[in-house]
């Protein structure tokens, strides 16, 4: 392990812009947080009583909800301009070969094809990647999964289009295909990449693993897997490109960092990044799966070869093949135990399957290593990792980033060994738990307030965790020997790190703006994914202005207008962004008194903002935002730069945290023993997020999570033989849908975050990773059965069933 000061300048990857301030990145650790913080939200958020607020905590309409209602916000599949050409991509035959040679002759002649472009028609670098670029835009001597990209065509009609890839003609040279990871390890395996098969490994010892093992009274070892998961948004990757007579190039496309994108386009194209602009404010869905490339650099190299607008939009066959996915790993897992239910060691080995590409494999392994442990004290650890490249499609970030897999395990693991020393589950959770000051997982220090041992006792103390034995009877029912069904009552509790992580920039950056009107503009870089981060931002803006959300408009991420906020990924909006507008906020609001004094001939520091209004503390003299407005020959202008406070040592990258959120889960389901069906019938989640900047926000998160819980519990599995997806639509990729979504209940903890705004951090991640396990606990209470391998689908257990009835 590397020590840092507390106090440096990174090193920029070559995928981040310079931050909104234009100087030096910086990185703060939580203690020169502590030291240079102008002021601290701790007083306000631990002391104020939140009816003493007027918009936070309050359940106010979310900002796009009548626009989205209405059909006036366009998402970018909803963008079509006059004269723009469809683009289609051909994709590879093989999971795995070289090419030859690649004829467009054909396709260039089909009536209505405008262009078809290959490798060569590319004048930069020709590889993407957000951690590492291994990724070809357009392949040019191999491929290495189904989705891999060969040909761009550009047509009048997107049935043009289609038709000319069928006349494409590619000379492959089938080569041996690496399926299984465990091959992937192997010195002698095939090589998918010239530096070996290896994307990222972790290795790390804490304590003394042998004499941990020796004083436990019970140990439980078991081998989880977990399967390829798809994100299944509801609008598939889509975009539309142009260039004007000045050479800008503006993109409008679906995406999680629209700068970074900026970047990625620049790098591939060798285009100017200051003759780019991408505007993505509304995506339709995303979870993770948007942060890579997907349409960006496509639609950039054919709107600069054709000089016409262009418009790229996959089938749901298209975004299945060639987009990321949720990593299938597997985990194994030794755990110690005393009889008084101490944790006392803690031994895992973990595989990952990344697929073709690097994008986000290696730190995805990283969080898995850090959640491990779950939000619980092991003295003694050894931990084990690889990330692979294999032919199998390509995964990346998703909703819990590698968090989800860990805790899947490790939740199994808790319920097991409560159940071998006779100990209440709940109990043994709340009596291992992290708190403040304590030394966890990898070696790193919760220094921060957090909320699991509460999350935990509000838990225990919920009538339907308190009455479960009753709850159970009253919903098994009997039947012909073990036939009927069969009630069981599961839990499972989690942590996630916010943010990036030590080691990566990190921060976020809000401006905003005066208008003739009184109105304020909010210009905000991140990006609306469907989270209601938007309207949360807006509260925070409007608490400090005293100014009515619906008096702030809202511009969101645009490279041209708003500053850099970093990625709409690791519950780091609500967090960052939320800090960034707060202190723009402050910052607005003392300009505001410096031209009202001049008005009102007061000095500054007498005046406060009411209402719209500037005033003093009498009363007597007041000067609205409007009137302060039209006394100015220039906008009035403020901006908010938040740098995400980090640990004084780095451990990998992005390794370790420093801000978490958790949650506890109980879930209630009944199992029908003669068809294997399981229905969930009812889920109590207990996030800790900190203050609760708008209820509606965190229910629907939580409620979208859960369900996106269940869908990897029972339900959904990208199916991949020899390299081909074999479910690849929604008619073979089982989802849960409405007949399947339980009552849910939302009751949320709220210790608060003193670095976040109003004491808020995020919630979008840990909302949906106990569900799983807990399911899985929940099936065991059930009918007797650890399953430790998903999807539970009905069929896995009528057989595991039937081979328990035969062993009996």
């Amino acid at each position: 392990m590397t020590t840092i000061f507390s106090l440096i300048v990174t090193m920029v990857p070559p995928h981040l812009n310079p931050p909104p301030q234009g100087g030096r990145r910086i990185e703060r650790t939580y203690e020169e947080w502590k030291r240079t913080e102008v002021e601290s939200v701790r007083s306000k958020a631990k002391a104020a009583d939140m009816a003493a607020y007027k918009y936070i905590g309050k359940r106010i309409t979310r900002i796009d909800a009548r626009p989205k209602v209405d059909g006036s916000l366009k998402y970018p599949s909803d963008l079509y301009v006059k004269g723009m050409i469809w683009g289609r991509v051909l994709r590879a035959k093989y999971p795995h070969a070289l090419i030859r040679a690649i004829d467009t002759s054909a396709a260039e002649k089909l009536p209505g094809v405008v262009m078809v472009l290959t490798h060569k028609d590319i004048k930069g670098i020709n590889r993407f990647g957000i951690e590492r670029q291994d990724q070809p835009v357009l392949c040019e001597d191999r491929v290495r999964y189904v989705g891999d990209a060969v040909a761009l065509v550009g047509a009048e009609t997107k049935e043009v289009a289609e038709k000319a890839l069928e006349l494409i003609k590619v000379d492959y040279e089938p080569l041996p295909l690496l399926i299984d990871p465990r091959e992937a390890l192997k010195e002698d395996s095939i090589k998918l990449h010239e530096k070996g098969n290896i994307v990222h490994e972790l290795h790390f010892t804490r304590g003394d693993i042998g004499s941990g093992f020796a004083g436990a009274d019970v140990i439980v070892e078991n081998t989880y897997t977990m399967q390829m998961m798809d994100h299944a948004f509801l609008e598939t990757e889509a975009g539309l490109a142009s260039v004007d007579k000045d050479g800008l190039l503006t993109v409008q496309s679906c995406g999680q960092y629209a700068f970074r994108d900026v970047t990625q386009i620049a790098r591939a194209l060798n285009y100017p990044e200051e003759q780019i602009r991408m505007i993505e404010p509304y995506t339709g869905g995303a979870f993770g799966g948007k942060d890579e490339i997907t349409v960006q650099i496509l639609l950039a190299l054919l709107a600069l070869k054709t000089q016409r607008p262009c418009k790229i939009w996959f089938s749901r066959e298209e975004h299945f093949i060639s987009c990321t996915h949720r990593h299938p790993v597997e985990i194994r897992m030794k755990t110690g135990v005393t009889k008084e239910g101490k944790l006392v060691a803690h031994e895992v080995w973990v595989l990952q399957d990344g697929g073709a590409y690097a994008t986000l494999s290696g730190p995805v392994l990283c969080l898995v290593i850090e959640h491990c442990c779950g939000p619980y004290l092991i003295p003694n650890l050894k931990v084990d990792g690889w990330a692979v490249y294999t032919n199998n499609g390509m995964s990346g970030a998703f909703r819990g980033f590698g968090a989800t897999q860990a805790h899947l395990a490790m939740e199994s693991q808790m319920n097991i060994l409560a159940e071998r020393i006779g100990m209440d589950p709940l109990s043994l959770r709340a009596k291992n738990v992290i708190r403040r000051g304590d030394t966890f997982g990898i070696g790193e220090e919760m220094i921060m307030d957090f909320g699991v041992d509460q999350s935990l006792e509000k838990a225990m103390k919920h009538p339907v965790w308190t009455d479960r034995e009753r709850i159970k009877r009253e919903g098994s029912s009997g039947g012909r020997g073990d036939r009927g069904k069969k009630r069981g009552i599961g839990v499972a509790c989690c942590f996630q790190g916010s943010g990036l992580g030590k080691g990566l920039p990190d921060y976020a950056a809000t401006t905003l703006e005066l208008n003739k009107d009184g109105t304020v503009t909010l210009f905000q870089g991140t990006i609306e994914i469907g989270q209601g981060s938007y309207t949360g931002i807006t509260q925070i803006a409007a608490e400090i202005l005293d100014l009515p959300p619906e008096k702030i408009r809202f511009v969101g991420a645009d490279t041209k207008r708003t500053l850099d906020s970093g990625t709409t990924t690791a519950s780091r909006v609500i967090y960052a962004a939320g800090q960034a507008t707060l202190l723009a906020a402050k910052n607005f609001v003392e300009m505001l008194k410096g031209e009202a004094s001049k008005i009102v001939k007061s000095p500054p520091e007498t005046l406060l903002v009411e209402e719209g209004n500037v005033l003093n503390r009498s009363g007597r003299k007041t000067v609205s935002y409007r009137e302060i407005a039209s006394s100015l020959k220039e906008p009035l202008r403020a901006e908010g730069v938040f740098h995400i406070p980090v640990a004084d040592r780095e451990f990998s990258m992005g390794l370790p945290h420093t801000v978490f959120c958790s949650n506890t889960q109980i879930v209630v389901l009944d199992v029908d023993t003669l068809t294997g069906e399981v229905e969930v019938k009812k889920v109590i989640a207990v996030p800790d997020c900190g203050t609760v900047i708008n209820p509606i926000n965190v229910e629907g998160q939580s409620e979208g999570g859960i369900v996106m819980g269940m869908g990897y519990a029972l339900y959904e599995r990208n199916v991949i033989e020899n390299g081909y997806f074999k479910n690849t639509g929604l008619s073979t990729y089982i989802l849960p849908t409405s007949w399947e979504v339980p009552e849910i209940e939302t009751c949320a903890v709220e210790v608060p975050e003193e670095t976040g705004p109003f004491g808020a951090r995020s919630v979008a991640e840990v909302v949906t990773t106990p569900t799983a396990p807990a399911i899985l606990n929940a099936l065991y209470d059930a009918i007797g059965i650890r399953f430790t391998d998903l999807p539970v689908t009905p069929e896995k257990i009528i057989d595991a069933l039937e081979r328990k009835k035969k062993k009996q």
